[in-house]
Protein backbone atom coordinates (compact mmCIF):
# COMPACT_ATOMS: atom_id res chain seq x y z
CA UNK A 1 0.00 0.00 0.00
CA UNK A 2 1.12 3.52 -0.75
CA UNK A 3 0.58 6.39 1.65
CA UNK A 4 -1.82 9.10 0.40
CA UNK A 5 0.17 11.48 -1.79
CA UNK A 6 -1.53 14.59 -0.41
CA UNK A 7 0.08 14.07 3.02
CA UNK A 8 3.58 14.68 1.69
CA UNK A 9 2.39 17.32 -0.76
CA UNK A 10 0.76 19.43 1.96
CA UNK A 11 3.90 19.31 4.12
CA UNK A 12 6.13 20.53 1.29
CA UNK A 13 3.74 23.30 0.23
CA UNK A 14 3.33 24.52 3.80
CA UNK A 15 7.09 24.68 4.19
CA UNK A 16 7.17 26.83 1.06
CA UNK A 17 4.45 29.10 2.52
CA UNK A 18 6.68 29.68 5.52
CA UNK A 19 9.75 30.41 3.40
CA UNK A 20 11.64 27.33 4.62
CA UNK A 21 12.24 26.00 1.11
CA UNK A 22 12.62 27.63 -2.28
CA UNK A 23 10.02 27.88 -5.01
CA UNK A 24 12.05 25.46 -7.10
CA UNK A 25 12.21 22.93 -4.27
CA UNK A 26 8.44 23.16 -3.79
CA UNK A 27 7.74 22.60 -7.48
CA UNK A 28 10.19 19.73 -7.76
CA UNK A 29 8.67 18.07 -4.70
CA UNK A 30 5.13 18.50 -6.05
CA UNK A 31 6.09 16.98 -9.39
CA UNK A 32 7.81 14.04 -7.68
CA UNK A 33 4.99 13.32 -5.23
CA UNK A 34 2.14 13.62 -7.74
CA UNK A 35 4.10 12.15 -10.66
CA UNK A 36 2.63 14.96 -12.74
CA UNK A 37 3.95 18.21 -14.18
CA UNK A 38 0.53 19.87 -14.26
CA UNK A 39 -2.87 20.01 -12.58
CA UNK A 40 -6.23 20.78 -14.11
CA UNK A 41 -8.34 23.79 -13.11
CA UNK A 42 -11.54 24.75 -14.91
CA UNK A 43 -10.47 22.61 -17.84
CA UNK A 44 -7.07 24.33 -18.19
CA UNK A 45 -3.69 22.83 -17.36
CA UNK A 46 -1.57 24.68 -14.81
CA UNK A 47 2.09 23.97 -14.10
CA UNK A 48 3.20 23.59 -10.51
CA UNK A 49 4.96 27.00 -10.51
CA UNK A 50 1.56 28.68 -10.99
CA UNK A 51 -0.09 26.51 -8.35
CA UNK A 52 2.62 27.03 -5.75
CA UNK A 53 2.61 30.80 -6.27
CA UNK A 54 -1.03 30.83 -5.17
CA UNK A 55 -0.16 28.63 -2.19
CA UNK A 56 2.52 31.10 -1.11
CA UNK A 57 -0.11 33.81 -0.80
CA UNK A 58 -2.49 31.69 1.31
CA UNK A 59 -3.28 33.17 4.72
CA UNK A 60 -3.70 29.80 6.42
CA UNK A 61 -1.98 26.43 6.09
CA UNK A 62 -3.25 23.98 3.53
CA UNK A 63 -3.97 20.48 4.75
CA UNK A 64 -4.87 16.98 3.64
CA UNK A 65 -7.98 15.00 4.47
CA UNK A 66 -8.43 11.29 3.87
CA UNK A 67 -12.11 10.54 3.21
CA UNK A 68 -13.27 7.13 4.42
CA UNK A 69 -16.55 5.26 4.02
CA UNK A 70 -18.99 6.90 6.40
CA UNK A 71 -16.60 9.78 7.14
CA UNK A 72 -16.42 12.25 4.21
CA UNK A 73 -14.94 15.09 6.33
CA UNK A 74 -17.49 17.50 4.90
CA UNK A 75 -17.05 16.65 1.21
CA UNK A 76 -20.23 16.25 -0.81
CA UNK A 77 -21.35 13.01 -2.41
CA UNK A 78 -20.81 14.65 -5.80
CA UNK A 79 -17.19 15.54 -5.02
CA UNK A 80 -16.45 12.10 -3.61
CA UNK A 81 -17.85 10.47 -6.74
CA UNK A 82 -15.30 12.32 -8.89
CA UNK A 83 -12.11 11.57 -6.96
CA UNK A 84 -9.90 8.75 -5.70
CA UNK A 85 -10.07 9.05 -1.88
CA UNK A 86 -7.10 6.68 -1.46
CA UNK A 87 -4.76 9.46 -2.64
CA UNK A 88 -6.28 11.93 -0.20
CA UNK A 89 -7.61 15.41 -0.81
CA UNK A 90 -5.55 18.59 -0.51
CA UNK A 91 -7.56 21.49 0.91
CA UNK A 92 -6.24 24.67 -0.74
CA UNK A 93 -8.81 27.11 0.63
CA UNK A 94 -12.33 27.19 2.08
CA UNK A 95 -13.79 26.38 -1.36
CA UNK A 96 -10.99 24.74 -3.38
CA UNK A 97 -9.49 21.26 -3.10
CA UNK A 98 -7.00 19.30 -5.18
CA UNK A 99 -7.66 15.61 -5.79
CA UNK A 100 -6.92 12.83 -8.26
CA UNK A 101 -9.82 12.31 -10.66
CA UNK A 102 -9.64 8.80 -12.17
CA UNK A 103 -11.96 9.60 -15.06
CA UNK A 104 -9.67 12.38 -16.28
CA UNK A 105 -6.50 10.64 -15.06
CA UNK A 106 -5.13 13.86 -13.63
CA UNK A 107 -4.92 15.97 -10.48
CA UNK A 108 -7.82 18.38 -10.57
CA UNK A 109 -8.69 21.55 -8.64
CA UNK A 110 -12.35 21.25 -7.63
CA UNK A 111 -14.72 23.86 -6.22
CA UNK A 112 -16.61 22.84 -3.09
CA UNK A 113 -19.47 24.48 -1.23
CA UNK A 114 -18.17 24.32 2.34
CA UNK A 115 -14.72 23.88 3.91
CA UNK A 116 -13.82 20.30 4.89
CA UNK A 117 -13.19 19.34 8.49
CA UNK A 118 -9.80 20.44 9.84
CA UNK A 119 -8.06 17.93 12.12
CA UNK A 120 -6.19 19.42 15.07
CA UNK A 121 -2.78 17.84 15.57
CA UNK A 122 -2.69 17.53 19.36
CA UNK A 123 -6.18 16.03 19.51
CA UNK A 124 -5.35 13.52 16.75
CA UNK A 125 -2.15 12.51 18.53
CA UNK A 126 -3.92 11.95 21.85
CA UNK A 127 -6.80 10.08 20.20
CA UNK A 128 -4.43 7.64 18.51
CA UNK A 129 -2.59 6.94 21.76
CA UNK A 130 -5.87 6.31 23.57
CA UNK A 131 -6.97 3.86 20.89
CA UNK A 132 -3.59 2.09 20.97
CA UNK A 133 -4.03 1.50 24.70
CA UNK A 134 -7.63 0.33 24.32
CA UNK A 135 -6.92 -1.81 21.25
CA UNK A 136 -3.98 -3.54 22.92
CA UNK A 137 -6.27 -4.77 25.70
CA UNK A 138 -9.01 -5.88 23.31
CA UNK A 139 -6.76 -7.65 20.80
CA UNK A 140 -4.70 -9.40 23.48
CA UNK A 141 -7.91 -11.00 24.74
CA UNK A 142 -8.69 -12.55 21.35
CA UNK A 143 -7.27 -15.79 19.99
CA UNK A 144 -5.69 -14.29 16.88
CA UNK A 145 -3.66 -16.31 14.39
CA UNK A 146 -1.69 -15.14 11.37
CA UNK A 147 1.71 -15.10 9.67
CA UNK A 148 3.86 -12.09 10.65
CA UNK A 149 6.39 -12.51 7.86
CA UNK A 150 4.45 -10.67 5.10
CA UNK A 151 3.82 -7.54 7.17
CA UNK A 152 7.37 -7.56 8.56
CA UNK A 153 8.64 -7.66 4.99
CA UNK A 154 6.31 -4.86 3.90
CA UNK A 155 7.37 -2.68 6.82
CA UNK A 156 11.03 -3.33 6.02
CA UNK A 157 10.53 -2.35 2.39
CA UNK A 158 8.36 0.67 3.17
CA UNK A 159 9.49 3.69 1.19
CA UNK A 160 10.82 6.46 3.40
CA UNK A 161 8.43 9.39 3.72
CA UNK A 162 9.52 12.21 1.40
CA UNK A 163 9.75 15.14 3.80
CA UNK A 164 11.16 18.68 3.78
CA UNK A 165 14.52 18.89 5.57
CA UNK A 166 13.39 21.58 8.05
CA UNK A 167 10.39 19.60 9.30
CA UNK A 168 10.43 18.97 13.04
CA UNK A 169 11.50 15.58 14.35
CA UNK A 170 8.22 15.32 16.30
CA UNK A 171 6.20 15.49 13.09
CA UNK A 172 8.47 12.99 11.37
CA UNK A 173 8.03 10.59 14.29
CA UNK A 174 4.25 11.04 14.27
CA UNK A 175 4.05 10.33 10.54
CA UNK A 176 6.26 7.26 10.64
CA UNK A 177 4.45 5.82 13.66
CA UNK A 178 0.99 6.46 12.21
CA UNK A 179 1.94 4.91 8.88
CA UNK A 180 3.28 1.75 10.47
CA UNK A 181 0.12 1.39 12.56
CA UNK A 182 -2.01 1.94 9.44
CA UNK A 183 -0.18 -0.80 7.54
CA UNK A 184 -0.27 -3.26 10.43
CA UNK A 185 -3.99 -2.69 10.96
CA UNK A 186 -4.76 -3.21 7.30
CA UNK A 187 -2.77 -6.43 7.30
CA UNK A 188 -4.51 -7.62 10.47
CA UNK A 189 -7.95 -6.93 9.01
CA UNK A 190 -7.19 -8.88 5.85
CA UNK A 191 -4.98 -11.72 7.09
CA UNK A 192 -5.36 -12.56 10.78
CA UNK A 193 -8.15 -14.80 12.05
CA UNK A 194 -9.86 -14.93 15.42
CA UNK A 195 -10.56 -18.63 15.96
CA UNK A 196 -12.74 -18.15 19.02
CA UNK A 197 -15.98 -17.23 17.26
CA UNK A 198 -17.45 -15.05 14.48
CA UNK A 199 -18.17 -12.38 17.10
CA UNK A 200 -14.50 -12.33 18.10
CA UNK A 201 -13.49 -11.87 14.47
CA UNK A 202 -16.01 -9.03 14.10
CA UNK A 203 -14.58 -7.36 17.21
CA UNK A 204 -11.08 -7.70 15.78
CA UNK A 205 -12.11 -6.00 12.52
CA UNK A 206 -13.95 -3.22 14.34
CA UNK A 207 -11.01 -2.56 16.67
CA UNK A 208 -8.43 -2.52 13.88
CA UNK A 209 -10.60 -0.30 11.68
CA UNK A 210 -10.93 2.25 14.48
CA UNK A 211 -7.18 2.20 15.05
CA UNK A 212 -6.44 2.47 11.33
CA UNK A 213 -8.76 5.47 11.03
CA UNK A 214 -7.06 7.20 13.97
CA UNK A 215 -3.66 6.60 12.36
CA UNK A 216 -4.85 8.10 9.08
CA UNK A 217 -6.28 11.09 10.95
CA UNK A 218 -2.94 11.73 12.65
CA UNK A 219 -1.20 11.65 9.28
CA UNK A 220 -3.74 14.13 7.93
CA UNK A 221 -3.38 16.39 10.97
CA UNK A 222 0.41 16.39 10.57
CA UNK A 223 0.02 17.64 7.00
CA UNK A 224 -0.99 21.15 8.16
CA UNK A 225 2.27 21.63 10.06
CA UNK A 226 4.35 24.49 8.73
Amino acid sequence: MERPATIELALWLNQFRQGNITHTDACNAAETITESLTVLKNGQELGWPAVTEKVAAAATPIYAILPLPGNPYGLSVQTLSEIDPAKGVLVLSHNLVLAWTPELKTWNVLTIQMPPVFLELKAARLHLQELIDESTQVLSSLDLHGDRDPIDEELYELRAIYLPPALSQRIKTDLERAERIWLICQYGINESIAHGSPSSDALKVQTLNQLKTAALELMAACSSFS
